[in-house]
């Protein structure tokens, strides 16, 4: 994912077993107890199976089990090297049964956090909570039962059929089709849903939790439009019975296609309202193309991981020229030339078919591999491809080779060159590309526009007025950004038109770039994008407080209660750094650590808690009790880069003498995984007197 998302450069790593064993699971049932407080599952399991060659035993992968049972009168079960086993004996052609109830302390996969449970498939194995089948390949039907939750929503893929009994109620989840078992998803929590149905008539379940309700019209807006406009530019039906998103705090991931159940990180919500309204557009494009692209038709390998990642990019794109216009889409092909273009100079390419590549190649190279495609053998060529690759591998599995050859099925254009170009080749088509972009007009004009940098204003001046006044955005942002660099500077009625104008982009484009600033400028832009744009909003503060520090105190000021009742923690945040200079009474320098203090409190989600303990280092408060209390519980948190990053801490400021006693009064309360990560990273981290 790109742009907004954050650039994933982890390796997809080969998981997917062979599948030499002769197991063919063909539905799972599962009735499910999770419990948040001991952080464990519990569940009875009816594993529907076959077999292809005759066999006494056949396993299903199960971690961290701490109890198993059968549940099938004289058949066996046991629990062994990540395997729950049924014995046998087995023979093809019978379909089996065998139940069993089982107990699990997930240590990864399954999450309990702020009052949610929730889980990640991908890279994670769903058997760290459900036993089951890691194959990509071995396509499931899952039906979950959970037990009464109420009055939480309990979330999960398939059909919701709420049923009675005991004196409780449950929740059942009922799939039509099978999928892969990485694309199975468990939501506990207390939220609230909104609905949408397309034209089509798939229903879409928007979640929120109840504090976020302001959020969820704009994050979720163009959800209905994207869903349709996928299904008729694929050529085939949404291929799942409903389909639900559900945003969580400090998910692993921006985001996940888990199947009709995406689960993407609650921050793309708040960004959506304060940031951009278009921030959630692209991965909400992304994740909905994946129910075709990975759900319906998966990878069979690894190295194929681009045709999931590639595809869902590719439609994505599609999917912003469709509904926000050329300009858009233009805009998004020329940022991920550019990111491929710098890999490249950095030698950071591997082959599309590799398996050791990573979200730059098998997201951004993909989806340009499929853009050359398409211009290679024509759109019309490219559509019944697309179709026909689909329909005939709906619910099963696919390699490269698969989609090479319905697509030279339905195009007479030799394929070779483009295969060895895009697919087999580390070494990036840049002359491709470039041909490419400059055959749109709106970027041959941005790069024309481009070429002017560096000659005088009044060379230019008349190309720039005529260009800015059609209004496309982009070529605006080139525009302002050389206003800001001409040494006649930007006058004085040209500046206050932009800074009355609504578009944070060109907005933001003045404050990198533009010095020139008046402090009735800047405060004003506070003012006016406060509510509106928290990026320049930010923005506009550091700068006034930088540039005119005479003033910065009074301005600090007028601005406290007002940064203190607004939901913008990012916003509070820099207001405490800014007004943390050293020069306040001890009362005040006080107010302002404990103020950093409760940001770094686990109620706030890692970005928060992040931000707290860099301006805490920055301000350079003396580290307390509760200072380490907050890093030792960030150093065991799941989101593995803010867990790093208190990791990392804890070593720098464990190597500080001056902290000595503290930390040795904390050892005793740190986690076992961090005392190894400390000890192994900085053995001396206790100094000796």
């Amino acid at each position: 994912m790109r742009g907004l998302l954050i650039l994933l450069l982890i390796s997809f790593s080969a998981s997917s077993q062979a599948l030499e064993d002769p197991l063919d699971v063909l539905s799972i049932t599962a009735q499910l107890e999770p419990t948040y407080a001991a952080k464990m599952i519990k569940g009875k399991v009816v594993v529907s199976f076959e077999v292809t060659t005759p066999v006494d035993s056949v396993g299903l992968d199960a971690y961290n089990v701490l109890s198993l049972s059968s549940q099938t009168q004289g058949a066996q079960v046991k629990h062994q090297e990540g395997k729950v086993w049924l014995f046998g004996p087995f023979q093809p052609g019978t379909i089996y049964e065998r139940g069993f109830t089982y107990s699990m302390a997930p240590k990864k996969a399954m999450y309990f956090d702020r009052g949610i449970i929730w889980t990640q498939g991908q890279g994670m194995e769903s058997a760290h909570w459900l036993p089951s089948r890691n194959d990509t390949r071995d396509k499931i039907i899952f039906n979950l039962c959970v037990k009464g939750q109420t009055p939480l929503r309990v979330i999960s893929n398939g059909v919701l059929e709420v049923t009675q009994g005991m004196g409780r109620q449950d929740s059942c989840f009922v799939m039509e089709h099978p999928m892969s078992s990485y694309l199975l998803a468990l939501v506990i929590g207390p939220f609230e849903r909104q609905t949408q149905t397309t034209t089509s008539g798939v229903v879409i379940e928007n979640y929120h939790r109840p504090q976020d309700s302001l959020y969820a019209a704009v994050t979720y807006r163009y959800s209905s439009e994207i869903l349709g406009f996928l299904e008729k530019e694929i050529g085939y039906g949404y291929p799942w019975s409903n389909y639900k998103q559900v945003p969580i705090v400090d998910f692993l991931y921006a985001g996940m296609e888990n199947t009709a159940c995406t689960l993407f990180d609650q921050h793309f919500m708040r960004a959506a309202y304060y940031e951009d309204a278009l921030g959630y557009f692209e991965i909400n494009a992304h994740e909905m193309a994946h129910q075709w692209f990975g759900n319906l038709v998966t990878k069979a390998h690894d190295q194929d991981q681009w045709l999931h990642e590639g595809f869902a990019t590719f439609y994505s794109w599609q999917a912003i020229r469709h509904i926000l216009g050329p300009e858009q889409y233009q805009k998004e092909l020329y940022t991920a030339a550019q990111e491929l273009i710098s890999g490249q100079s950095r030698q950071a390419l591997q082959p599309l078919i590799s398996d050791q590549g990573t979200s730059l190649d098998y997201y951004t190279k993909g989806a340009w591999a499929l853009v050359q495609l398409q211009q290679l053998i024509g759109v019309e060529a490219f559509v019944e491809s697309i179709k026909s690759f689909v329909h005939q591998y709906a619910y099963g599995s696919v390699t490269t080779s698969d989609f090479i050859n319905v697509v030279a099925r339905q195009s007479p254009v030799d394929l070779s060159a483009w295969e060895n170009d895009w697919l087999r080749s580390s070494a990036l088509p840049v002359d491709q590309i470039q041909r490419t972009l400059g055959g749109f007009p709106i970027l041959a004009e941005y790069m024309a526009l481009q070429q002017q940098r560096g000659l005088p204003l009044a060379q230019k001046a008349a190309r720039f007025n005529e260009r800015y006044n059609e209004g496309v955005v982009l070529w605006q942002e080139e525009i302002v950004y050389q206003w800001t660099q001409a040494i006649e500077g930007i006058d004085q009625k040209r500046l206050s038109t932009l800074l009355a104008s609504e578009d944070h982009r060109l907005l933001i484009v003045l404050l990198n770039h533009y010095d020139q600033w008046g402090p009735q400028d800047l405060d004003g832009l506070v003012r006016q994008t406060q509510s509106s744009n928290m990026i320049v909003a930010m923005w506009a503060m550091w700068r006034l407080c930088n540039h005119f520090s005479q003033d910065k105190a009074i301005w600090l000021r007028q601005t406290d209660r007002q940064t203190r009742v607004q939901q913008q923690p990012e916003f509070r945040l820099l207001w405490l750094y800014l007004s943390a200079n050293g020069q306040q009474p001890e009362e005040v320098h006080k107010t302002i650590e404990v103020a950093l203090h409760g940001f770094m409190a686990p109620e706030y989600g890692y970005r928060i808690r992040s931000e707290a303990f860099s301006y805490f280092d920055l301000i350079g408060f003396k580290k307390s009790s509760a200072t380490l209390a907050y890093l030792l519980d960030g150093s065991t948190h799941h989101y593995w880069r803010f867990r790093e990053q208190c990791r990392a801490n804890l070593v720098r400021w464990a190597s500080q003498e001056d902290l000595t006693d503290l930390f040795r009064q904390h050892e005793g309360r740190w986690p076992q995984a961090v005392m190894d990560f400390v000890n192994r990273t900085y053995p001396d981290w206790i100094k000796t007197p």
